[in-house]
Order: C-alpha cells, then structure tokens, then sequence
C-alpha cells in the first residue's frame, strides 16, 4: 500500500503538466465519489468553482474578527484595518485561528475537493507580508493534513502549491479550517485549490453534448496547464460552436466566420450610469466595466449585479458567441489597482450556466488570466445575462469598482453580415 503523501509541493518545483494531472486525478475521484454515494451517472454531476463563503463559509469568521464578515473573497479576515480573536484583542502570533466559524458543515449532495493553495497577495498594489505559516484542515474528529505555506514563498510571481493527497469534504460532514499566525494577522490573501461536484440544477445548469460524462465549469489559472492546453481548449470550443452554428443556420462551415467579441456591440456590455442602478447605452468598445458605489452596489459582498445593460438581452439574429475564459489587465497599468471583482455568473435562456470564480489568476501577476474547459455558448435569439460580486472587504467608502476583464472568446456568425475575409 503507497504512503499517504500530503506533502505540499510549490508548483515551481513540479515539471510541466504536473498541476494539471494532479487536479484531473482529483476531480476523477471525487466524481467517481460522488457518483457513487448518490446513486447518480457522472452526466447528472457538474464540477465547478468553489465559492469562498456560499461554499465553505471561508470569509465569515466570528472566531477570528470582531464583526462577521460575509464575502466570497478566499482569506477576508480583515474587520477595517485590524483583525481580531474572539477576544476582540489583536491577534498574537504562534496561534491556530478557525478560519470559519465553529460546528460548520458541508451541504447535502455537494462534495468539496481541495488539492492546493494559492497566494493572490502578489497581484496587489501594496503587497503585505504573509502572516500565516500553516494551514489545518479538520474533517469530523480528525486532523487530515498540515500545509506549510512557507514553502511556495520563494517562487514571487508563482506562490502555489499542489499535493498528491487531495482533502475531500462531503456532505454533511463537519469540517474546519485553521490558519497558524506568523505576525498579528493581516489578511491571509490565500486561495484554496479545488472544485465542488454537485448535481447539476443545485447552483447551476450547464449544457453538455457528451454523454456519460461530467460538466466541468471550473475555471484554471493558465500558467497551471500543460503547454498547448489553452489552445486545445479555444480549438476545441470553436470547433464545437462552429458545428452548430452551421445546423442551425443550414450553412457549410466554409461559409462562417469566426471573429473576436466587440464588448458593446456584440454583448452590449457597458458602463454603469452613476446616478441610478442601471447601465446605461455607453458605446464605448472597451471591457473596463464600472459600478458606481454611491448607489450601493458594492454595499452587498454576497450580491451578483448585472453587467449588462437590461434583465433579458438578446443574442442577434445568426450570431453565436462562445466565452471560455477571462483575462485581467490590472497588471498592465500604470498604477496596479486592487481586485475589484470575485466571481462572474453567465445566464444563458434562463438558466446559470457557469459561476467562474476568478480569484486563481491573481497568485500569477506575470499571467493573469484563467480558461474554462466549458465554453459559455450564447446562441442566436437567445436571452442572457452576465452579471459580478463585487470584492467587498469591509470598506464602505464611495470608491466605484472597476473590473479590468476581457472576456476570452469568439463570434460565430455568416461570412458578409460583419467581415467577408
């Protein structure tokens, strides 16, 4: 029998497509798992995002702040500048502090699959020092492993790590998390490496062509997959979207074109009015979303708010567009701002296709940007809706939120309605 290795590995030390088969083994147990404790077919699962608070209650932490905070931001311990133990004093170093509060347990029918750790501190404008050595993770009566965080501190622009031996929380199980303080406890900046398999309509409801497998929405940081994956990925949506758009529109494929997404014309993506809670008709052709504070939109951490421009738009006539992941141009400014935006809902005819959280990126300033093995398909005439949680820490100043994201994708439409290349 192989040794139980819960070893923590920075992903820096791991040869190319490591990551990616660590956290494929992963999601195969975990479904394999989950298939079997709840009498359903891998088809009826979905595999998608861990969100930080919905999920694991990580970020609302009575034990560890002096007020209860609710976000879905991974480590938001921070209540205004200072973190508190249940004592209300200052947190001391050489201390194990809950991570969430006390006597949590995980949902029925959902299964949690955590494999590694990511720090986002790097992608910040001011980046503080690490305040956490090790993390504990606890299931029922029993300490499951110990991470030493210390050891991914070396490798700046790459602080991850995986293990071999996964942590898996299924339902109704107890569980807690600890964090062990270096310093007075700023804010952790950590984000935990994992999936949630569920059965599909419980969050969301993709769509899948392929029977007898699972939906997979989660999203990945690239610089965590294998050479030549981001390409198979875009190849393999546009080949799918291509397919059928040329049934539904009774066109050879030689008779489409594929192009790249204009934010305002094609998903009427736009900017917010700053005078009341909608969007207003910006034709500006730029991603840069914003939502003015002064209305309250940012006052709701757990809130999704749509980014655009009414309820139900949609799709043009025989056009199809096709989202895989997302890119973040924070990095490339002259100033780096502070991430303003944790999670990204994707509505497609009525239903949540996909809840991507985008948090992985940011442990990867020199690469931010994350794909999805589940494109988001919006086709001809068809309603939808992209909408955001604001990342909400506590801070209840006016500041608007601005979401420097691209969405990476394509459009799907007859050569000669746009282009005739």
């Amino acid at each position: 029998m192989a040794e139980a290795n819960v070893l923590l590995t920075p992903t820096q030390e791991l040869a190319p497509g490591q990551v990616s088969a660590i956290r494929n083994a992963t999601i195969e147990a975990v479904v394999n798992k989950a298939s079997r404790e709840l009498g359903l077919p891998k088809d009826r699962l979905v595999v998608r995002d861990i969100r930080a608070y919905d999920d694991l209650g990580f970020g609302r932490n009575t034990d560890y702040s002096a007020t209860a905070i609710i976000s879905n931001i991974w480590g938001s311990y921070q209540s205004s500048t200072t973190t508190y133990s249940v004592s209300g004093t200052v947190s001391t170093a050489g201390v194990y502090r809950d991570a969430i509060p006390d006597s949590t347990t995980m949902e029925d029918n959902r299964f949690v699959g955590i494999y590694g750790v990511r720090d986002s501190r790097v992608s910040r404008a001011t980046i503080k020092a690490q305040e956490v050595s090790l993390l504990k993770f606890t299931i029922g009566a029993a300490d499951r492993t110990i991470w030493d965080l210390t050891e991914c501190a070396a490798y700046k622009n790459y602080v991850a790590g995986v293990t071999p031996s996964p942590i898996v929380i299924p339902p109704l199980a107890p569980y807690q998390i600890s964090a062990h303080l270096i310093g007075g406890g700023e804010e952790l900046g950590v984000q935990l490496m994992g999936f949630v398999v569920e059965p599909a309509g419980l969050t969301i409801t993709p769509v899948s062509d392929k029977i007898g497998t699972f939906a997979q929405t989660h999203t990945i940081p690239v610089m965590e997959l294998a050479p030549g994956s981001v390409s198979a990925i875009r190849n393999g949506v546009i080949a799918g979207v291509l397919k059928q758009a040329s049934e539904q529109l009774r066109l050879p494929e030689d008779k489409l074109v594929v192009r790249d997404i204009r934010p305002y014309a094609d998903l009427a993506w736009f900017s917010n009015d700053a005078v009341s809670n909608v969007f207003t008709e910006i034709t500006n052709e730029r991603w840069d979303t914003t939502i003015d504070a002064t209305v309250g939109f940012c006052d709701a951490s757990t809130d999704f708010f749509d980014i655009i421009d009414a309820d139900h738009v949609s799709m043009a006539d025989e056009r199809f567009v096709a989202i895989w992941g997302v890119k973040d141009a924070r990095a490339c400014l002259s100033t780096v701002v502070e991430p303003r935006i944790t999670l990204i809902k994707f509505t497609v005819g009525g239903n949540d296709r996909a809840i991507w959280d985008i948090q992985g990126k940011d442990a990867y300033p020199n690469a931010m940007a994350a794909v999805s093995p589940s494109a988001i398909v919006i086709p001809q005439n068809t309603d939808y809706q992209i909408a955001i949680q604001p990342a909400f820490n506590g801070n209840t100043s006016a500041d608007d939120v601005v979401a420097y994201l691209t969405l990476e994708g394509v459009v799907i439409e007859p050569m000669g309605k746009l282009l005739s290349p």
